[in-house]
């Protein structure tokens, strides 16, 4: 369980500061032409988006493992707390 843990906060790491500005740069990508875009270097608005989109579905998804991850947590301990007592 521990290991899960581990990974759970490793990949909250790797996605946090994205994370945070991601409804921000879905924003600014939307209101940029397409010549303002390539100054940028961003060829693909699109792809771009659909980037930031999985990055906050991988959060989501992020969330529901950490919960699934506390309530077999739980069952765990209870399971542990009934068999110390044989």
């Amino acid at each position: 369980m521990n290991a899960t843990h581990g990974e759970i906060q490793k990949a909250r790491a790797m996605l946090g500061q994205m994370l945070d500005q991601a409804n921000r740069l879905i924003h600014f990508l939307n209101y940029r032409n397409k010549e303002q875009l390539e100054q940028l270097g961003i060829p693909d608005r699109t792809g771009s988006i659909l980037d930031i989109k999985r990055a906050l579905t991988k959060k989501i998804l992020l969330q529901n493992l950490e919960k699934i991850c506390q309530d077999m947590q739980v069952e765990i301990n209870s399971f542990m707390k009934r068999f110390t007592i044989l």
